[in-house]
């Protein structure tokens, strides 16, 4: 198997995965850019949200290693409230409101997350209602914190009902 973005760092266990090449490099390395990012800008409150998947808890436990080895007094604001279920985003038993809450709850510099495409896609679109709406102040204020997005895609900022990219009419 050859794959493009197959980044889960157990995939690079060539023992159990003897038939799988990649493309891309593994999680560590790249959650460990982005833990350069924000040591770079001395950031040291930083909030972790992901997926129950594999590639979404690897992510989040990469970045979170690296982050706490770069930032000698850096804290993951809400460690052991990290993880949201994709399968009861899938049942709508959870939405983007549930993550937006626990980002606003605990106010961190910067915002690490790793969540599936679509899941992302309404944390994206919740927030940008939530600003437009005034709804949480601290929201307002872009200077305050970064969003670290794990699986940037176009798709993100993708309106399905219009087949086109989201305007700032779709929102």
């Amino acid at each position: 198997v050859i794959s493009g973005s197959s980044t889960a760092p157990s995939l690079a266990n060539e023992t159990a995965y003897p038939n799988l090449a990649r493309m891309s490099p593994s999680e560590v390395h790249i959650q460990d850019a982005f833990a350069q990012v924000v040591a770079h800008y001395g950031w040291q409150r930083v909030v972790v949200v992901h997926d129950g998947t594999v590639w979404g808890q690897e992510s989040a436990a990469a970045v979170i290693t690296s982050f706490l080895q770069l930032v000698p007094n850096g804290m993951v604001l809400n460690a052991g409230m990290t993880e949201f279920s994709i399968v009861a985003f899938d049942a709508r038993q959870l939405n983007a409101t549930d993550v937006l809450d626990e980002v606003a709850r605990v106010r961190g510099h910067g915002v690490f997350a790793a969540f599936n495409t679509r899941m992302m896609r309404g944390i994206c679109m919740m927030f940008d209602a939530r600003v437009r709406a005034g709804e949480d102040p601290w929201f307002q204020s872009y200077g305050d914190f970064v969003w670290l997005v794990s699986y940037p895609s176009q798709s993100l900022c993708y309106n399905s009902v219009r087949g086109a990219p989201s305007t700032d009419r779709d929102n």
